[in-house]
């Protein structure tokens, strides 16, 4: 790994964009938690490191949320 593509992660992280990252198990590949509301937005900052800049990046977006609470998931009714 490149210290130019160190130092973007470890700037976006700082800054609070990246919020986790981890390494795929199952094949090649890293899996960015990112506080972004605008899918937009999150692709303009992928596309602005240095692997996307060179056309070297695939990635995929999936808009993730919290859960419901689990007295949904469960059936139960909240107390008065």
């Amino acid at each position: 790994m490149s210290i130019r593509r160190v130092n973007f992660g470890e700037r976006q992280h700082l800054n609070g964009k990246i919020d986790q990252w981890y390494s795929q198990q199952e094949r090649r590949g890293v899996v960015f938690i990112l506080n972004v509301t605008d899918p937009a937005a999150a692709r303009d900052m992928l596309e602005k490191r240095p692997l996307g800049q060179a056309h070297l990046m695939t990635f995929e977006l999936i808009p993730i949320g919290p859960l419901n609470p689990l007295r949904r998931l469960q059936g139960m009714k909240a107390n008065p």
